[in-house]
């Protein structure tokens, strides 16, 4: 979509000096490159084309009203608008970029859904109560989760399913997102595509609604009166200015983990992040403090502790230790005292909120030489590449004690875990943590350890909304004729103990509709 965009400025304008497409910069600045080389290659000369001028018309001013306005193309705005079109809503979709490129379209494409028809087909036992507890049993702890609005997603996770299959989505297959209890039954409904095909069927689905869908324009602010939110001010690609006239305004534009400076603001304590794959330029947030709205400050991304880095390239590891997606259970890990803390063999997050609630800002997988043998890929990453922070990844010793100050672990606390392991080993049964015996490989030198550095997606601060999905004020009263959705505005039902792929989607969905029914429910109020 970008390509197409960019041949034909350059074909109208008969230059290469044009702007490069919003939300593709890297491919944009990749074609242009290619277009000055094939420029060059037919015996051209790629500066003349550079220094074309591109004459720009003035900036104009226009003005849109319409019933309902949602911002941001990714899974929230489409929810959100297409369900407001069913409803007999006139509905105005803004996306900043000129392409569809949120978060969205990079998923795996996991939707979690309790009680649905496709687990019903596939002979798969499962209730809404049973999705709910097993909500509780990761969340309860958490001291921003609010267990209404988890009781709401589990509730009504089943009828979204079904509206994303009216949208013409297909399911591959219905998995579970690890093999223990709470996340044991299988509920992550795996898309036929993944993210770029669930984007492209609620494109064609808006459409064919009505849905006035319109990219390439950035929502500058809300339009305030007597603290009613009436609608925007957004301006497009080529600086003309629009004020869109609404009676609700639904914000679903991501978090701000596209935005460096609002990643340190809010997560002083995060340290050492080494890959961050989020969206969001943090806009949502601007537009909260217009309205005072009450914002749920949480201190820490969307993140795990696992082996991955920046300075792999291509090159990946047989198994990845505390990975989500390609975990390797053959793996001690231990947190920065060298503590062992959750079976290995759990989901990556219960390692993650232990570790980080010790106050350490990465773990670490320790292993011997029969585990080596059997990955040489992960061992040899580790023994020859540095972290984002020019660190080893990973060390070899012929003891315990040095490999431990590698790193600058207590060596007689890894050396403590590294026995009781090794004897659970021996006996064949993990009376500490229950780890599949199977993967119970005692640990002989040499020694290895890896770092496990932060692995980070989204942000979790954002407004706090109500079961409506209202933005609630300071007062925790709602704001006229605003809503959100999605990270955003997720602080209520996620927290360090990522419940699994799917959650975040299901979370988008099922909100962005709700904000769109209790939306056009008031119409006839304004």
């Amino acid at each position: 979509m970008a390509f197409d965009l960019l041949k034909n400025k350059i074909i109208k304008n008969q230059s290469t000096a044009v702007d490069v497409i919003t939300s593709a910069t890297v491919s944009s600045n990749a074609y242009l490159s290619g277009v000055a080389k094939a420029i060059s290659k037919a015996g051209g000369n790629p500066e003349s084309f550079a220094n074309r001028k591109i004459h720009k018309p003035v900036a104009k001013h226009g003005e849109i009203h319409t019933d309902v306005i949602a911002i941001g193309a990714g899974l929230t705005g489409f929810s959100a608008a297409i369900e407001a079109a069913d409803e007999g809503a006139r509905v105005v979709l803004l996306e900043a970029g000129q392409t569809y490129s949120s978060s969205t379209t990079r998923v795996q494409g996991f939707v979690m859904g309790a009680d649905t028809d496709e687990q019903k087909r596939r002979g798969i036992k499962d209730s809404a109560d049973d999705f709910y507890h097993d909500l509780m049993t990761v969340y309860g702890d958490e001291p921003n989760i609010e267990p209404k609005l988890l009781r709401k997603l589990a509730n009504e996770s089943a009828d979204y399913i079904s509206f994303l299959e009216n949208q013409g989505i297909k399911w591959d297959k219905v998995v579970n997102i690890a093999p223990k209890k709470p996340r044991l039954t299988k509920r992550a409904h795996t898309i036929k595509g993944m993210g770029t095909t669930l984007i492209h069927a609620l494109v064609d689905s808006a459409k064919a609604k009505g849905v006035d869908l319109r990219l390439g324009i950035k929502v500058d602010e809300l339009i305030v009166e007597d603290g009613k939110v009436k609608g925007v001010k957004a301006t497009t690609v080529d600086g003309d200015k629009l004020s869109i006239y609404a009676s609700a305004v639904i914000v679903g534009t991501g978090s701000y983990t596209a935005n460096m400076a609002k990643i340190k603001e809010l997560n002083p304590k995060m340290t050492n992040i080494e890959v961050i794959v989020g969206n969001g330029d943090g806009s949502a947030l601007n537009f909260f403090k217009q309205v005072n709205a009450k914002i749920i400050n949480v201190p820490y991304l969307q993140f795990m502790y696992y082996f991955y880095g920046v300075s792999f390239g291509d090159k990946f590891p047989e198994a990845i230790p505390e990975s989500p997606t390609l975990p390797n259970y053959d793996v001690l890990c231990v947190d920065g005292g060298g503590h062992r803390l959750v079976s290995e063999d759990d989901f990556t997050f219960e390692f993650t909120k232990r570790c980080w609630r010790n106050g350490y800002d990465e773990g670490y997988a320790v292993y011997g030489q029969k585990t080596a043998e059997k990955y040489p890929v992960m061992t040899e990453l580790g023994l020859t590449k540095k972290t984002i922070h020019g660190k080893n990844f990973g060390y070899k010793e012929n003891n315990l004690e040095k490999l431990a100050k590698d790193v600058g672990i207590n060596p007689d606390n890894l050396k403590e875990t590294v026995s009781r392991y090794n004897i659970l080993c021996e006996e064949g049964e993990d009376e500490d943590f229950h780890k599949n015996s199977k993967n119970m490989i005692k640990i002989t030198a040499p020694f290895y350890i890896l770092r496990m550095p932060q692995i980070c997606t989204d942000g979790y601060t954002g407004a706090k909304i109500n079961e409506n999905g209202q933005v609630l004020d300071s007062t925790e009263k709602p704001v006229p004729g605003l809503y959100a959705a999605g990270s955003c505005a997720d602080s209520g039902v996620m927290g360090i103990d990522y419940f699994g792929d799917g959650m975040s989607l299901l979370n988008c969905g099922v909100f962005g509709r709700t904000a769109a029914k209790d939306a056009v429910s008031r119409l006839n109020d304004n």
